[in-house]
């Protein structure tokens, strides 16, 4: 074991001990105070049903819960959270969220996360070939409140990982690219960690009438109102261990270093606008980095059903890759479709995306993504992924670059050419154990890397890849029984 490897596991030894201290403090005063009504007694298929049980529910009565204010205000600007995520985007009602929940006079407060520990391996590696094998760690933890007003609601959310544990590199995602390493490296071939501070952010909802709201969100950092919810959040995608390799086509704004948003919302329809920093976070994960506002995005967002929601955005975003001095600017824009299917005792949540990059100057790029999970009884997880892209990055001839063989940059003639890259993976996660409100499971992952042609000399044909892991995640009662005054 070399010095990096002991580094990275002192960190993590010290970061997962230091979490579990603070899970054990807060975990019972969040969940002292919830109770649920005999009303939804009465529909409970188990004496402890999960939060799927009580969505199960509300489907099947839409009426059920509060949902007969769902309009008025939506997600962190009310108290049906469900909707919104992560920032200020839009999922499927019908789509379940786990958390505490606990109410305080007229707060309503809320901590929900995850943390996945495992080892991902190139399965058929050689020394001629990339990839590398590592444990790594990923992991997300918020922490919410919200205040309703007569005539709107404010509140709060706070969220925060341990990621940099591993270090500025990250840990070996194939045919990744994007992001900032150490020495203020380019990433290939890897993933960066999320910064530690990944939220810190305030809303201000307003009801101009029954079915039109007005609002206000500003982080540093934050999320702007661009693209999907982020893949640590959207339930298609929060059981699967590692991240797209589309990530940046799609939600790689989710963690901004200064967010200001303004959105209008009428009935299931949503429009909001951001202006942001478009900087990429530096290699160092731990601080908070001064904001800037140079860039902008708008976001289109339509909810057609409790089990659909549909999205459509736009951003300019200023000096996006922070290690190319001559990239003036980046035009992006994506679209994505979400649905949820709910049998008895079963969740699916499906989602497809569209995406495209105009680099100025530079060239069109584009991306597809598929995701699909199936909850069981919310103890089973099956879960897949589908990803196209257009990628001219692989290779970095302008500059050093870390990945697994530096040298295989100059196995390649057409470094820099936009090559078609894809990615197929598919994963089961299994619950085995629940403890003071927190579900304990083991799953693991398989991705196939199609490699065309004119790579296969550095990444073999095709590039297969193996990560196991075990997760924990919080998984209390969706909708505890509120106080007087909330909707």
């Amino acid at each position: 074991m070399n010095n990096k490897d002991r580094r990275f596991g002192g960190n993590l030894a010290w970061g997962m001990a230091g979490f579990l201290s603070c899970f054990m403090f807060f975990s019972p005063a969040l969940s002292s105070d919830e109770t649920v009504s005999p009303h939804q007694h009465q529909h409970m298929r188990e004496p402890s049903p999960t939060s799927i049980d009580i969505r199960l529910e509300r489907s099947a009565h839409p009426h059920h819960g509060g949902h007969e204010n769902a309009h008025a205000h939506r997600g962190l600007l009310s108290s049906n959270i469900t909707p919104e995520p992560s920032g200020t985007s839009w999922e499927p009602e019908s789509t379940p969220m786990e958390g505490l929940h606990y109410y305080k006079k007229k707060w309503l407060f809320m901590l929900h996360g995850f943390a996945n520990a495992g080892y991902t391996a190139r399965l058929n590696k050689s020394e001629s070939l990339r990839g590398a094998d590592q444990f790594f760690t990923t992991n997300m933890f918020m922490f919410m409140g919200l205040r309703e007003l007569k005539s709107g609601a404010w509140g709060f959310r706070v969220m925060a990982d341990l990621e940099p544990v591993m270090g500025p590199d990250g840990y070996p995602l194939l045919m990744q690219t994007g992001g900032v390493g150490e020495d203020q490296t380019h990433l290939v071939d890897r993933q960066h960690p999320h910064d530690m501070i990944m939220e810190l952010a305030a809303t201000y909802s307003h009801s101009l009438s029954k079915d039109q709201t007005v609002f206000v969100y500003a982080g540093l950092p934050g999320e702007p109102a661009f693209g999907p919810p982020a893949f640590m959040h959207r339930f298609s995608s929060i059981n699967n261990p590692t991240a797209p390799i589309t990530h940046h086509w799609f939600e790689s704004t989710h963690i901004t270093e200064g967010v200001a948003t303004l959105g209008y919302v009428w009935k299931n329809f949503k429009l909001d606008g951001s202006v942001f920093n478009g900087k990429e976070p530096d290699d160092r994960r731990w601080d908070i980095e001064r904001p800037e506002f140079n860039s902008y995005s708008a976001r289109a967002a339509i909810n057609a059903s409790e089990n659909l929601a549909f999205q459509a955005s736009y951003g300019r975003i200023g000096s996006p890759h922070s290690l190319l001095s001559n990239l003036d600017y980046s035009d992006r824009v994506n679209a994505t479709a979400m649905m949820n299917w709910m049998p008895p005792q079963e969740v699916w949540q499906f989602l497809v995306g569209w995406g495209a990059t105009m680099d100025h100057p530079g060239n069109a790029l584009g991306a597809l993504l598929v995701e699909l999970t199936r909850a069981i009884r919310n103890t089973h997880f099956v879960f897949y992924r589908l990803e196209v892209a257009s990628k001219n990055d692989l290779f970095l001839s302008g500059g050093p670059s870390h990945f697994h063989r530096p040298d295989l940059v100059a196995l390649s003639p057409d470094a820099g050419e936009t090559k078609l890259i894809s990615r197929v993976s598919a994963g089961y996660l299994y619950d085995f154990k629940t403890y003071r409100k927190t579900s304990w499971g083991v799953g693991a992952q398989i991705s196939v890397y199609p490699v065309p042609r004119a790579l296969e000399v550095a990444y073999g044909s095709p590039g297969l890849n193996l990560v196991l892991f075990t997760r924990m995640r919080f998984s209390g009662l969706e909708n505890a029984k509120k106080p007087e005054g909330f909707r």
